[in-house]
């Protein structure tokens, strides 16, 4: 709920050997409320069964990290 935009990154070229990040999805919301209202939310609920169906086809792990950010022009 509330969502703005939703991006998937997928890397292709790493720096490091031993890359941390394969992908990364971005939420974007307009206000911090509607991150709290998305996190509580059922949506969020099924999601989150989906990933853990899915983790067991990968190794590594799935985490959470809430970012401010800003355009730079």
């Amino acid at each position: 709920p509330n969502v703005r935009h939703v991006r998937v990154s997928w890397g292709n070229e790493f720096e490091a050997q031993d890359r941390q990040f394969y992908v990364t999805v971005e939420h974007g919301y307009s206000q911090p409320e509607h991150i709290k209202a998305a996190l509580a939310s059922d949506v969020r609920a099924g999601a989150q069964s989906t990933i853990d169906e899915i983790s067991t086809l990968f190794e590594g792990r799935v985490f959470h990290v809430n970012y401010d950010s800003a355009d730079i022009d």
